[in-house]
């Protein structure tokens, strides 16, 4: 990935068990989603995001172990599903269960992004008639061969109106052969990016990169998109009235005698001029003495929103019910469900007294 500079690379047939997210080196992390710990280890898909792109997901999804979805928030939303098909030898009822769970999740990401991009090992050789994919392909298939299953992937973008991206750009055969058995003279193109029509301005290309050393048959396929990674914006640094001194009974005390002066002085002039005017003279001096009588402090200017409540007791909290749903997502029993709950609440709780400790009262 960091390599070939690839922020976002989906996995298939990682034959992992279990569902989970594991934090690698470098600030990469990887979300995967497989079959139940009590099965024999096969299937399997997972996701790996950049330390780069990581802040920017903002939810993700191990459906079955054969679908997984992440939510990107980029400069639009965008839900990637990763998908790892049954083979062509597979049952008709195990390919139909397949296809229904992914239309399952097409619909409910059409609800929740932009944009939808679904990528994998789809099992499928959809040919290179353009006649019969009628706008979901293009004129470079690679493949002339057309199978049960790439008729399956086929119908699938033609209902959902999607493109089949490796069919859309014109590259030499060796960058298009997504799968080489090694030791066979076998080589076809099984493995698709396939996204939303309204997708395909951001999609500048799809392609198999053969030098990318992988311990598997199948190739490197990129994706390459100009979306862009939102930087977060930074504010100027300012003053700010330490209005927490409010609290103190001797300062609040200062201040309602400052206040009571200045607006008595300032009463005759105040008649005289019209509600804007009196508004603004009223803030002004009300700033003016706040400042005065409670203090001020430089804030400096930062990317990130500054919350007063934030503490070490908050942060504390909030781990531990990160790892109970670590732990839940893992277990799926009752048990860590309640515990989950409990720290949920937990941290409720801790908030809001946080929160009441720092925001002044009765003010």
């Amino acid at each position: 990935m960091r390599k070939y500079r690839v922020q976002l690379m989906g996995l298939s047939e990682t034959k992992r068990k279990g569902q989970g997210q594991v934090q690698l080196d470098g600030g990469y992390c990887l979300r995967y989603s497989g079959v139940d710990k009590t099965r024999r280890a096969g299937e399997g898909v997972g996701v790996v995001v950049s330390g780069e792109l990581e802040g920017k997901v903002t939810g993700w999804k191990a459906v079955s172990s054969r679908i997984m979805y992440v939510d990107l928030e980029m400069e639009e939303t965008v839900t990637v599903i990763q998908v790892y098909a049954p083979t062509e030898d597979y049952d008709i009822a195990d390919k139909e269960a397949f296809y229904e769970e992914l239309q399952k999740e097409m619909d409910k990401a059409r609800d929740r992004s932009r944009h939808v991009i679904i990528m994998g090992d789809w099992n499928g050789r959809i040919g290179s008639e353009v006649n019969r994919g009628q706008g979901c392909m293009g004129r470079f298939a690679g493949d002339r061969i057309l199978n049960d299953n790439g008729e399956r992937i086929i119908d699938f973008c033609l209902e959902n109106n999607l493109m089949i991206g490796n069919t859309f750009y014109n590259h030499k055969k060796i960058h298009q052969i997504t799968y080489s058995a090694l030791g066979r003279q076998a080589e076809s193109v099984i493995d698709y990016m396939v996204y939303t029509r309204n997708t395909n301005y951001a999609v500048c290309d799809v392609k198999v990169i053969r030098g990318a050393e992988l311990a598997t048959d199948h190739k490197l396929l990129v994706l390459d998109t100009n979306f862009s990674i939102p930087k977060a914006r930074k504010t100027k640094a300012y003053v700010k009235v330490k209005v927490e001194e409010l609290r103190k009974p001797g300062v609040r005390d200062e201040f309602s005698r400052k206040m009571e002066e200045e607006l008595t002085w300032q009463n005759e002039e105040l008649e005289r001029k019209g509600i804007e005017d009196i508004w603004n003279a009223l803030k002004t001096t009300i700033k003016r003495v706040a400042e005065q009588a409670c203090g001020s402090r430089q804030i400096k200017g930062q990317g990130k929103k500054r919350t007063k409540w934030w503490n070490d007791e908050v942060k504390i909290m909030v781990r531990y019910k990160k790892e109970a749903w670590k732990r839940y997502l893992q277990t799926r029993t009752e048990e860590d469900r309640r515990a989950y709950v409990e720290k949920r609440n937990q941290v409720k709780e801790t908030v809001r007294r946080a929160k009441a400790e720092t925001w002044p009262q009765n003010i």
